[in-house]
């Protein structure tokens, strides 16, 4: 089995490509990504918060975003994935699958990182939601999707108008062919060894997700 090569409990601050491709294959347990959901907007860390300073631009263009060599290699060696970022273009626009490229390389080498008995969760909005969901499932296959998980909080503002817009979706699954049972909230752990649940607190606005090993 490859080790890790990287120290245990270790903060790396960048561009996560740089350090994903410098991660040995079949090393890592457990990912979690919250990345940008092509808002089209431009964000900043309000000056009472922690992060104050912070801030990023969620808006992407296909002629500024995207690098020649990620084109290549995707469709070279991910043509499903290609297919996906493609079909995106016709059908949303070159932003949404500018956004789409970006995020699929970092994708693929999440799958490549991962360990046979790893777990991913992304965690995205309505905003490319249908779109990521089929990303996915070009890299880590339609049968290793687990599960759905929709945050809602009922604090969010609304008009009677139209559909209040107050959840999130998390998604995980599983890269590992050999678990079998599937189902974009889960892409992880065969279920033989872990048990998840889903706990509803006595503050309506929040969620938490257990998850407790199962003895061997």
């Amino acid at each position: 089995m490859t080790k890790p090569n990287f120290p245990n409990r270790t903060l790396y601050h960048g561009d996560n490509l740089t350090f994903l491709r410098g991660i040995n294959s079949g090393t890592v347990n457990l990912i979690y990504a919250d990345p940008p959901f092509n808002k089209n907007k431009d964000f900043h860390a309000t000056p009472d918060n922690i992060a104050s300073g912070a801030k990023f631009t969620d808006r992407w263009r296909w002629d500024v975003d995207v690098h020649r060599d990620w084109i290549d290699a995707i469709k070279d060696d991910w043509p499903g994935v290609w297919s996906v970022i493609e079909a995106s273009r016709v059908a949303s626009g070159d932003d949404m699958a500018a956004f789409l490229c970006w995020l699929g390389v970092r994708l693929l080498e999440t799958h490549r990182v991962l360990r046979d008995d790893g777990s991913i969760y992304l965690h995205i909005d309505r905003t490319a939601h249908a779109w990521t969901k089929a990303l996915m499932d070009g890299i880590f296959g339609r049968k290793q999707f687990r599960n759905e998980i929709v945050w809602f909080y009922d604090d969010a503002p609304g008009r009677s108008n139209r559909y209040f817009r107050a959840s999130m979706t998390r998604s995980f699954g599983i890269p590992n062919q050999r678990s079998g049972i599937s189902t974009m909230a889960m892409y992880g752990y065969p279920l033989s060894q872990h048990r998840l649940s889903v706990t509803r607190p006595r503050a309506p606005s929040a969620a938490s997700l257990t998850s407790e090993a199962r003895p061997q």
